[in-house]
């Protein structure tokens, strides 16, 4: 093992790559990257909406949801979303993501990739969806 300066310059030691590297979680997980079709601001309405909802509760429940929400809610909102799923592969995870309702029906068009998270912190389960807006503020 050899170690080094710190980055921050104060002259201590820091642990060695290879220590650092050892240490990376390694948690493979699935981003959905969901972009709205050309159709998706016409045919965009309640129903939909109540099924992805729907769908988002069930993922959440059997696990598969990490977590999901909109991108620039509020700022003229596109339709526009991303996701991150645990899944057994990158396959699998595109088969949950095939059934999101608004990709089902062609609104919008869904993109899985894989995602190893190595690095921060997480130290308390809150399942989104069981709380009010706002409520975790």
């Amino acid at each position: 093992m050899t170690a080094s300066i710190d980055s921050t310059g104060a002259g201590e030691l820091a642990p060695a790559l290879e220590e650092l590297l050892s240490g990376v979680a390694g948690l493979l997980l699935y981003r959905v990257q969901m972009r709205p079709t050309e159709r998706f601001a016409s045919e965009n309405g309640p129903e939909i909406l109540h099924r992805h909802m729907l769908w988002l509760r069930e993922r959440e429940q059997d696990g598969a949801l990490f977590l999901c929400g909109p991108i620039g809610w509020g700022e003229g909102w596109d339709g526009s979303g991303m996701g991150v799923l645990r899944a057994g592969s990158l396959e699998a995870a595109r088969e949950i993501a095939e059934q999101e309702p608004y990709h089902a029906a062609g609104l919008r068009q869904n993109e899985v990739a894989s995602w190893t998270v190595n690095e921060g912190s997480l130290t308390v389960r809150v399942d989104l969806m069981r709380h009010g807006r706002g409520s975790l503020a």
